[in-house]
């Protein structure tokens, strides 16, 4: 075997869902060499081995490059937020006089369960500029509570208790999911009359990303808070609307090119995984495979580094 193509074979999904089974540990699952060393793959000729190589690390190449311009398009964004918000001459304010800060509700044992049972957001869904709603709890929020702590489209959801890298973290809430609440990780801002919430999620978002937040919490041993009072005190420019409008309008082009490149990275892995599991799987038994993509591949039709034909 190639040495080239080992590192291919411990990529498979095949070779993943051997090591999850024989993990052991809860906390830390793991594996062993005795568990993987039964392993089983087809192995094909040298010469096949060199072409699917050439291949699948073709995949990586163009996948790295585009990771590379998408760390170029995330520092540009923080170059944007730095400097579009640069202007002395702007008034300021305190973040309490522009808008309605709120702590979310605490997940005690007594809304575990109940019958008002509602989606929650919660600090393990919040990241920069970003929501992750693949793992949405719920708890039970009863008719006043839930009058309180309901997201509306463009509430502004910040990390209260994080690390001191993360605290303070922000990201608009854009009405994803119909009667969803928020934890007490969390701090919703809602913006009033005198202030864009998107002009507010930038400010935040330079406040975390160049250390303001950080610098301003509260620490523990191993966390960072930003109380709902200490964020309620804490400035905020607050230019003419006309002003705050051309502001957002800039930072949704820098936001715009950071996630059409994340986009088109994440396409370019999903295809490379897709194209090694298929060629790694071998020949099938019975006849050619049914997909057209498969037979695409097994046919030895070539692709680019983009992965189009």
């Amino acid at each position: 075997m190639m040495p080239e193509y080992l590192p291919l074979v411990v990529r498979s999904e095949e070779f993943h869902r051997l090591a999850l089974k024989t993990a052991v540990g809860s906390l830390s699952p793991r594996t062993n060499w005795k568990a993987l060393a039964k392993y089983e793959f087809a192995l094909p000729s040298l010469h096949e081995q060199r072409r699917i190589a050439d291949l699948l690390w073709s995949f990586e190449r163009a996948a790295q490059a585009k990771a590379n311009a998408l760390e170029a398009a995330r520092q540009a964004e923080l170059a944007a937020l730095a400097e579009l918000y640069d202007e002395p001459e702007w008034p300021v304010r305190r973040v309490i006089e522009v808008g309605d800060v709120q702590l979310g509700m605490k997940r005690e044992p007594n809304v575990h369960k109940g019958v008002d049972m509602r989606p929650y957001l919660r600090v393990a869904n919040v990241g920069d500029d970003e929501l992750f709603l693949d793992d949405v709890l719920e708890m039970n929020f009863a008719p006043a509570a839930f009058a309180k702590y309901v997201l509306r489209p463009d509430d502004v959801l910040l990390n209260e208790g994080q690390s001191l890298e993360y605290v303070g973290r922000a990201a608009m809430y854009r009405g994803e999911i119909e009667g969803c609440c928020f934890q007490m990780t969390l701090l919703r801002f809602r913006a009033g009359d005198e202030v864009l919430p998107e002009f507010a999620l930038g400010w935040f978002r330079r406040c975390q990303r160049l250390g303001a937040f950080a610098r301003v919490a509260k620490r523990t041993t191993s966390m960072a808070h930003l109380p709902a009072g200490l964020l309620s005190a804490q400035p905020i420019p607050v230019p003419p609307l006309s002003v705050q409008q051309r502001v957002v309008e800039q930072l949704e082009a820098a936001r715009e090119l950071r996630t059409t490149i994340a986009e088109d990275l994440a396409q370019t892995r999903s295809l490379m995984q897709r194209t090694l599991n298929v060629l790694l799987q071998g020949p099938q038994p019975v006849g050619e495979p049914a997909d057209g993509f498969e037979r695409r591949l097994w046919r030895g039709e070539t692709w680019n580094e983009d992965g189009r034909r």
